[in-house]
C-alpha cells in the first residue's frame, strides 16, 4: 500500500493525474455500492483554491455544486432541497425527510451533548477562535462522529473527518481529512464547497487565502464511472481560470441571502429578482441560481439566456452558453 500525491493549480489538473492513475490500476475493490479501483492515502494540494471549478465539459457542473454549497449552509439536511438541485442525488432520507451525512446540521448546529440545547455553530466557532488566537492550531470542525458508527443507526455516514483551518503570515490554509472519496462524482463537488467555505471565512477574517490541501483514505472510482472518466481525458487541456475574488463585505451573511433567495425560487417559484445584492459577485450568484430554475425547471432557454446576458463576470459564461446544457445536471 502506498501513497498517491498530486499538487496542482486548478481542479482540471487535479483530475487530469488522478484518473489516468486510478484508471491505470489493475486490481479492483468489491463494495456493497459496486466494484471500484482505489487508491490508498491520496494527497491533494490546490495551490489556487479559486481554480476549483472544472472548465471541462463533463466536470463543470457550476449547477449542483452550487447547490450543495447552498444546501449546507440551510443549517438543514432535507432531502427535497440538494434533489431540486440535483435529481440523482443517491442518498436516502430519513422518516423526518432528512439526510443523515448531510453537512447541514454538523455545521451549524452541531450536537455535543445529550439535551437538544447542545448545538455548536462550527463557522462561528472557527471565527471567534482565529480571532482571539490567530496562530491556533484548534480550529477544527468535525464531521464526522463516533455516533455515526452505531450498528442500528440506518442510513449513510459523513465522507469528511475534519476540517482544520491553519492562519500563518496573513493567510489562511485548509486541510480536509476524507475517509472515502468517489473520485469521479464526490471529488468536484468537495472542492468547490470546502474551498468555498475557506474563502468566506478567509474574507471574513481579512486574510488571503492560502493553499488548499485534501487528504483522503480511499480515493475511488467506481467502474460504472470508468467510461465517464476516459471522456474526461480524451477533451484535452483546460486553461485554468480562477473564480472571481469575494468581496470583502460581510461574505456570510451575503451567502446566506442567496440561500434565502434559492428557497425563494424552489418553494414560490418566483423568476425575478426584487433587489439584486450590489456586489456584482454576489449579483451573479443570484443570476446563477435563477438561470438554473429556468432552465432544469422550466425548459425556458429564452429566459434563462438573458439572465446570462446580465452576468456580470465571463467566468460563469461557458457553462450556460451551452445548449445542451440540461445534460449537465
Amino acid at each position: 500500500m502506498s501513497g498517491f500525491f498530486i499538487k496542482e493549480k486548478s481542479l482540471d489538473d487535479i483530475l487530469n493525474a488522478l484518473y489516468r492513475k486510478l484508471l491505470s490500476i489493475e486490481l479492483e475493490v468489491s463494495a456493497s455500492k459496486g466494484e471500484f479501483k482505489e487508491l490508498i492515502c491520496t494527497h491533494i494540494i490546490l495551490t489556487n483554491p479559486r481554480m476549483r471549478v472544472s472548465r471541462s465539459y463533463s466536470r463543470g457542473k457550476i449547477f449542483s455544486l452550487l447547490g450543495e454549497l447552498l444546501w449546507y449552509f440551510t443549517g438543514d439536511n432535507e432531502l427535497d432541497f440538494i434533489k431540486y438541485f440535483l435529481p440523482n442525488y443517491p442518498e436516502a432520507a430519513d422518516e423526518n425527510g432528512k439526510v443523515n451525512s448531510g453537512y447541514g446540521d454538523r455545521l451549524f448546529s452541531y450536537s455535543h451533548g445529550t439535551d437538544n440545547n447542545s448545538k455548536i455553530n462550527q463557522i462561528d466557532n472557527i471565527l471567534n477562535l482565529l480571532k482571539r488566537k490567530p496562530t491556533s492550531r484548534q480550529a477544527v470542525i468535525q464531521l464526522f462522529s463516533a455516533a455515526d458508527l452505531v450498528v442500528d443507526r440506518d442510513g449513510p455516514v459523513p465522507c469528511t473527518n475534519t476540517l482544520q483551518f491553519i492562519l500563518r503570515e496573513n493567510k489562511l490554509h485548509l486541510l480536509v481529512n476524507m475517509r472515502s472519496n468517489d473520485a469521479f462524482r464526490g471529488l468536484v463537488h468537495d472542492v468547490y464547497a470546502f474551498t468555498m467555505i475557506q474563502e468566506l471565512i478567509a474574507t471574513e477574517l481579512q486574510v488571503e487565502m492560502g493553499c488548499y490541501q485534501h487528504f483522503v483514505g480511499s480515493m475511488h472510482l467506481y467502474n460504472t464511472d470508468y467510461e465517464g472518466a476516459q471522456e474526461y481525458l480524451s477533451e484535452g487541456y483546460f486553461t485554468p481560470t480562477p473564480m472571481p475574488a469575494m468581496p470583502s463585505v460581510q461574505p456570510l451573511q451575503s451567502l446566506q441571502e442567496a440561500v434565502k433567495f434559492a428557497e425563494r425560487v424552489r418553494l414560490e417559484g418566483i423568476r425575478t429578482f426584487d433587489n439584486l445584492p450590489e456586489s456584482n459577485y454576489w449579483s451573479d450568484i443570484w443570476r446563477l441560481i435563477l438561470a438554473f430554475a429556468l432552465f432544469a425547471k422550466d425548459h425556458n432557454e429564452e429566459m434563462a439566456f438573458a439572465v446570462r446576458d446580465e452576468l456580470s463576470s465571463k467566468f460563469y459564461r461557458i457553462y450556460l452558453d451551452d445548449r445542451e446544457l440540461r445534460r449537465r445536471l
